[in-house]
């Protein structure tokens, strides 16, 4: 069911994702959404972990691009000083494609070294599939969500349990991804 839609990896923060993992295997441009993956949901500020680890994910020389459906003020105002060291694409009308292409083709990200990291199914991960890239579903970091996000959580829940138990979807180790 909707097995299209698995991602490639399951982690249960961002910070659960080695760096020498996503290294060893040819990785080197992060798509990354920003709300409940990077920041809880409507927060003015990164989480401090997540913060240390795109630091160091960039100081080892990772392209880095912050995406967000909110608004462009909220998310520069969210990542502070690494607005100037990440493209930034908000909004970005993900699961829809067009201002991703942009952002890809302005950053010259090839697709085979690239991973979408989110932590919803039918826009972060959707999005990966459509741009053909791979993909890491990440637990939200609130459990706050807007009533749709909320409705759409109850499916992707049932779908995690059945992609996870049939071996689509590969849990990162380290990662006690367990589904909420």
């Amino acid at each position: 069911m909707l097995g299209f839609l698995a991602p490639d990896y399951l982690a249960e923060r961002i910070t659960d994702i080695s760096l020498d993992f996503l290294s060893k295997n040819e990785i080197r441009n992060l798509i990354i959404d920003l709300d409940n993956t990077l920041a809880k949901r409507d927060a003015d500020f990164l989480e401090g972990d997540c913060y240390r680890w795109l630091k160091e994910a960039k100081r080892k020389g990772f392209n880095l691009m912050i995406v967000s459906n909110n608004w462009q003020l909220r998310a520069n105002r969210a990542l502070l000083d690494l607005s100037n060291e990440v493209e930034v694409i908000a909004p970005a009308g993900k699961p829809f494609l067009k201002r991703l292409k942009k952002g890809i083709k302005r950053m010259n990200f090839d697709r085979n070294f690239t991973v979408f990291i989110g932590d919803q199914v039918f826009t972060d991960i959707l999005g990966a599939k459509r741009l053909g890239v791979k993909s890491i579903l990440v637990l939200p970091l609130s459990s706050y969500d807007l009533p749709h996000t909320r409705f759409l959580r109850k499916i992707e829940k049932k779908l995690i349990s059945r992609w996870i138990e049939k071996g689509k979807t590969q849990k990162l180790l380290g990662s006690d991804y367990k589904v909420q």
